[in-house]
């Protein structure tokens, strides 16, 4: 069965450790898991030759700063206190509970053009049509009020649509 743990989890480190805690934890389970170590028992000596192999690709991965960098590329994005991204139960199966902030500050494309108008002048309009009617209704003003019930039509309109312009937006960049 193929080892599915992340190099870190093989050396017991934290993904942000530094070179030094790496070697030291690199050291501290080549020692706890060399085969001289496993007794004359053949599935422990079996067992910690398999564990080695694991411990020593983790090191050769995470030793050298280049290869650190691409293969952390290929890790999913770290977890961070308050985001779950998986079930509610811890596990990672199933439907995944999005964390919106954690989304948002997921790095990516920037979005740009019509659909970045979209984004930002849709909370602009509702807000503004909010305003007109209510000073509207205080000043008793009826050309106001269609004006303000206008806005939050096209606000209503700009959210409806800002996800399609996103989407289409960043369909030719992937």
């Amino acid at each position: 069965m193929a080892d599915r743990r992340t190099h870190y989890e093989v050396l017991k480190v934290e993904r942000d450790a530094t070179s030094e805690q790496l070697r030291a934890a690199y050291l501290r389970q080549a020692r706890r898991h060399h085969p001289d170590t496993a007794g004359s028992d053949l599935s422990a000596i079996s067992e910690a030759e398999r564990e080695m192999r694991s411990i020593n690709a983790a090191w050769e991965v995470l030793s050298d700063p280049e290869a650190r960098r691409r293969y952390d590329l290929t890790l999913p994005v770290p977890e961070r206190p308050g985001v779950n991204m998986g079930a509610p139960d811890g596990d990672q199966g199933g439907e995944p509970e999005w964390d919106h902030d954690a989304i948002a500050d997921a790095p990516g494309v920037p979005i740009g053009g019509v659909a970045k108008v979209f984004v930002r002048a849709a909370p602009i309009a509702f807000v503004a049509g909010m305003l007109l009617i209510f000073v509207s209704a205080v000043m008793q003003n009826s050309a106001l009020w269609r004006l303000g019930l206008a806005t939050l039509v096209g606000s209503l309109v700009a959210f409806l649509l800002a996800p399609f312009f996103v989407m289409a937006s960043s369909h030719g960049r992937d």
